[in-house]
């Protein structure tokens, strides 16, 4: 079992985007996240979507189709720090671990082209800006070289910031872990796991590492963590096979605290947890172990 931090992520969105706000989707693929920060924002808001690859870029396009309210803006190429054209590698029969550069692949034989895309600057696109709440960025490794080019957007807006990171990405690139965590924290941000953890610069590099989490969210040091305990209940209710609208799932949690709920749920899914900890598929469920032992300090 993977845990699914796809729906990890839409669940902290979904928190802190509101009616009128602005988002951005770097990475955007077909849509999977563009789609419901849409529904968040509401009619008075506004999605900038960015993918670069020709046939993720039909699909996204086709789908907005049916956008009725208008609210999402398309871009067909990479972010960076640069403006020009880079060398993008492309993996048709995985395209979300395309990227510009190649990766630790789960198979080192799977197909790769290497295509020519133009790249801008965010900082040039979106210049006009006058706000923006929430920046989502998943570019297999060139993370920093997209908020390298976003430095004055962000410095400016201070949004929430989402983005994927793990050294099997990051092999390829000329920067590290740590300069990630360091350009947050010279922007005056903080860095938490997707479940809420603040992490120091030793977590995070260790984190990227062993691969612990796969999802990470930079949030301005003057704010805290939006989402309360959101995310978790998200893996929870993965463990235990509850679906979103589980009516047990509800009732139980009824008139509890965040705190009474973890803890209910955590007793009936230690089985579960038990039997994930000990599996030896660390990619798989490194994170699960991980948040196994923040839940239960074991």
């Amino acid at each position: 079992m993977s845990p699914d931090y796809e729906r990890m992520l839409e669940r902290f969105y979904c928190q802190v985007l509101q009616n009128g706000d602005i988002a951005v989707d770097v990475g955007a693929h077909i849509g999977r996240h563009t789609f419901p920060m849409a529904s968040s924002i509401g009619t008075r808001g506004l999605v900038y979507a960015f993918e670069p690859l020709p046939v993720q870029f039909k699909k996204l396009s086709d789908g907005i189709q049916g956008n009725i309210d208008g609210n999402i803006k398309l871009f067909n190429h990479a972010l960076a720090d640069i403006t020009g054209e880079l060398t993008f590698v492309e993996v048709p029969d995985f395209p979300e671990y395309s990227g510009f550069k190649e990766r630790i692949y789960h198979d080192q034989s799977i197909r790769r082209m290497h295509v020519n895309v133009e790249v801008k600057r965010l900082d040039d696109v979106l210049y006009d800006l006058t706000s923006l709440k929430f920046m989502k960025l998943d570019a297999e490794g060139a993370e920093l070289m997209i908020l390298r080019g976003a430095e004055n957007l962000i410095r400016r807006l201070r949004p929430y910031v989402s983005f994927e990171l793990g050294d099997a990405a990051l092999v390829n690139y000329d920067y590290s872990s740590a300069d990630v965590f360091e350009y947050f924290s010279g922007m005056g941000y903080s860095i938490y796991s997707i479940f809420g953890v603040l992490l120091s610069k030793d977590d995070f590099v260790t984190s990227s590492r062993l691969q612990n989490f796969w999802d990470y969210v930079a949030i301005p040091a003057e704010l805290t963590w939006p989402a309360a305990h959101e995310p978790v209940k998200v893996l929870l209710q993965q463990l235990s096979g509850a679906s979103e609208n589980n009516t047990g799932l509800q009732s139980s949690s009824e008139g509890m605290n965040e705190v009474d709920f973890l803890n209910l749920r955590i007793v009936e899914l230690e089985k579960n947890l038990v039997d994930i900890r000990k599996s030896a598929s660390w990619r798989i469920t490194s994170p699960v172990r991980k948040i196994y032992s923040i839940l239960t300090g074991r």
